[in-house]
């Protein structure tokens, strides 16, 4: 079981992040890695605006559903402090739609698994994490979380 059991992180100077996981396709491994972060409580919803924010984690079917990544969406989105994409093709579509200009790139987490920060566009300054939509194990997710909340807790480190 993930540590991660409620809705947000709180780190050690006991801010709140919000952190935004999208998810745009459903492959057997994915569906397990949703699953893990739904039996921490952290339940999978339509990309939306949602009036409370802590984790959230946002699928739909890339291939259906892209409509719902509208403008009004990514607005919202640059709202959190991370933004987790999971798979090259969600995380292309969604840095499209936000008319980005580059990825300053950070770390490595794990193999195909990196982080950086958006440069230009909506969200701009949005520190991201891009995970492979067929990379990790059942818990990557919670291991990515655990990833963010020890970036956090030391001051002045910039993901």
């Amino acid at each position: 079981m993930p540590r991660f059991s409620g809705r947000e992180i709180n780190v050690g100077s006991g801010i709140r992040k919000k952190i935004a996981i999208v998810v745009g396709t459903f492959r057997d491994i994915t569906v397990r890695q949703i699953g893990y972060l739904e039996n921490a409580g952290i339940k999978a919803c339509k990309p939306c605006i949602l009036p409370e924010r802590g984790i959230d984690l946002f699928s739909f079917h890339l291939d259906e559903e892209s409509h719902l990544i509208s403008e009004r969406f990514m607005k919202f989105i640059a709202g959190y402090d991370y933004l987790v994409m999971s798979g090259g093709e969600t995380a292309g579509f969604m840095l499209r739609n936000s008319n980005f200009s580059y990825i300053i790139n950070g770390e490595s987490i794990m193999p195909l698994v990196s982080t950086g920060s958006v440069a230009g566009g909506i969200l701009h300054g949005v520190r991201i994490v891009l995970k492979g939509g067929l990379i990790g194990n059942d818990s990557c997710y919670g291991d990515i979380l655990e990833w963010i909340d020890r970036q956090e807790a030391r001051s002045g480190i910039n993901v």
